[in-house]
């Protein structure tokens, strides 16, 4: 995986699930750092990915772009408020390659990423659009 970040000093470095964790507990806040994000894609993929935003020390967005398959466009994100603690679970499902979750968004099957996000964490997507 690689991880970059607006709000910290580094772009698309590669890392572990340990290194996702210490980037992600060191992330600004939005009152630190305007427009803060960290995000992780795929190393086989860099459309697959997940971002998060940090508003404080337990409220942050998860957002996760959206693109047409195979024409790799611009399409929207899924986004919801959540918290420090799904934050860690959706990173953990995130490096894990053999998870539901992780193949989901390489497919760019994010009806079944909504589902998943939804059974599993009670997670309920908005869905942004590009216009």
């Amino acid at each position: 995986m690689h991880a970059y970040s607006r709000g910290q000093d580094f772009v698309a470095e590669k890392v572990t699930l340990d290194d996702a964790f210490e980037f992600l507990h060191a992330q600004s806040t939005e009152a630190e750092y305007d427009e803060n994000f960290i995000g992780f894609t795929s190393e086989d993929d860099d459309k697959a990915m997940v971002q998060f935003i940090r508003h404080t020390n337990q409220d942050w967005t998860v957002d996760i772009p959206t693109f047409t398959d195979p024409n790799r466009e611009y399409t929207g994100a899924l986004n919801c408020k959540i918290t420090k603690d799904l934050v860690h679970a959706l990173t953990r499902d995130f490096f894990d390659y053999t998870n539901t979750f992780y193949n989901d968004i390489v497919k760019r099957d994010y009806d079944n990423v909504i589902e998943y996000c939804k059974v599993r964490y009670g997670i309920v997507f908005d869905l942004e659009v590009s216009d």
